[in-house]
């Protein structure tokens, strides 16, 4: 969708926090790699973090370290994406804010629709860019490139993307 590109764009040129907030299964993983690459970090590491998998002890432990830096201080002039930010507990939200200063990584932030506000919660701190993911349902355009970058992603080499069979198929799907 054009407006979801516009907003990729001015995120990946501003040095800013950004929420981004969809459905599962609309990449959001995929859009935050695309800030990243398009932004001045783009040559510095990216390090995906999924709040949800550690628990709260194990997020803490890996973004902050035992003693100084864990993954902040590794990730500092990239990118650190946290998926799932509705798993971090209220005191991790203040510690990440207070965290954050000027050699501090960007912090791209994801949840699924609903389950995050940037307002009335502690990250509001960080006050995010808020970009709304639209659903598979209303991105038609985008569901074959999706599909052969998936394909080209997981298949590896000498994959050959679809058969016009399968893209007919895509296409025709009621998602």
């Amino acid at each position: 969708m054009e407006r979801l590109g516009e907003e990729v764009a001015e995120a990946a040129g501003n040095n800013v926090t950004v929420l981004l907030s969809g459905e599962s299964g609309t990449g959001r993983e995929a859009i935050a790699r695309r800030i990243h690459e398009r932004s001045a970090r783009a040559s510095a590491p990216f390090l995906e973090v999924g709040c949800g998998w550690l628990g709260v002890d194990g997020l803490a432990l890996d973004l902050f370290g035992l003693h100084e830096g864990g993954l902040l201080r590794l990730v500092r002039d990239g990118t650190l994406f946290l998926s799932d930010v509705g798993y971090i507990h209220e005191p991790l939200h203040d510690r990440l804010a207070a965290a954050l200063g000027p050699h501090a990584p960007r912090i791209i932030i994801s949840a699924r629709c609903g389950e995050f506000s940037p307002t009335g919660q502690p990250l509001e701190t960080l006050d995010p860019r808020v970009i709304e993911v639209p659903s598979l349902r209303r991105r038609g355009a985008d569901l074959l490139p999706i599909t052969c970058a998936l394909i080209r992603r997981l298949g590896g080499p000498g994959t050959n993307g679809l058969s016009a069979e399968a893209g007919a198929a895509i296409r025709g799907y009621s998602w």
